[in-house]
């Protein structure tokens, strides 16, 4: 299997990214995918405790993203 990164168009290293229910779900593995490429990502949620956890979890695991 290819990298990830091959399927996308330019590369996404240090690009300002917008995501929009960051959260759960989708929007939150998509947040996860794309700071692990090496996007900057900022995310919305409408839950405090969800967002808190989301960036959390993604500080951790991605200390640099």
């Amino acid at each position: 299997m290819k990298e990830l990164s091959d399927y996308f168009g330019q590369n996404i290293k240090q690009k300002r990214i917008v995501i929009t229910g960051g959260t759960t779900g989708i929007g939150r593995a998509m947040a996860e995918l794309l700071v692990s490429l090496g996007g900057r990502g900022l995310t919305f949620g409408t839950d405090v405790t969800n967002l808190n956890e989301a960036l959390e979890s993604i500080k951790n695991k991605y200390p640099d993203g």
